[in-house]
């Protein structure tokens, strides 16, 4: 964050964490990128978070896997395989 504005008094009074993304919306504040998109959706185009419990909870969870690290690609595709290792899948 250039020159941590981040850490200044005007920043800490939106997100105490220090934390960017940070939004402020009609007075109300929303730290968290996945919080950011779920409010920003339900509150203005409820539509985007599906029409229902199972397309809701769908977005819920993609929104969690972006939001870590996916880390090693051969893990994302040890857990495609059912269990098998990338190198005793392939050979």
């Amino acid at each position: 964050v250039p020159k941590h504005v981040n850490r200044e008094a005007p920043f800490t009074r939106i997100n105490p964490l220090q934390q960017i993304p940070a939004l402020i919306d009609d007075g109300y504040n929303v730290q968290d990128s996945q919080a950011i998109l779920t409010y920003l959706a339900l509150r203005y185009q409820p539509q985007w978070f599906g029409d229902d419990s199972f397309e809701s909870g769908s977005i819920a969870q993609w929104l969690s896997f972006a939001a870590n690290e996916i880390g090693d690609l051969r893990e994302v595709v040890w857990v495609d395989l059912g269990g098998k290792s990338p190198a005793k899948a392939h050979g």
